[in-house]
């Protein structure tokens, strides 16, 4: 393994770096380890190692928003749900996508 000879210097808020480092004392690992790891997947990755999203303000008429908005939001919404412990099937998903955006 190469000596670690380069250094970060990072500005975080002081609440984040804690939940943060809380999180990886559980996991058994040190912020610079995980600093590393993250660093390890851009470069295997090419990029970030995980999706960005901008959250969308919701429009009060659905219509208002684009093909690729509406597209963007519902895979974003359908990802949270399948997240949960108790994720609904593809069914109950988009019958409560359609109850709540009337779909």
């Amino acid at each position: 393994m190469a000596a670690k000879t380069g250094s970060l210097y990072v500005r975080i808020e002081p609440k984040i770096k804690e939940d943060a480092e809380k999180v990886l004392a559980e996991l058994g690992m040190s912020t610079s380890t995980a600093i590393t790891l993250f660093f390890r997947q851009i470069a295997l990755k090419k990029g970030i190692p995980f999706d960005l999203y901008i959250g969308l303000e919701k429009p009060q008429n659905i219509r208002e928003l684009t093909k690729e908005e509406l597209d963007a939001e519902l895979k974003f919404e359908m990802e949270e749900e399948s997240k949960k412990e108790d994720s609904l099937n593809a069914e109950d998903v988009f019958a409560a996508l359609n109850k709540k955006h009337g779909i």
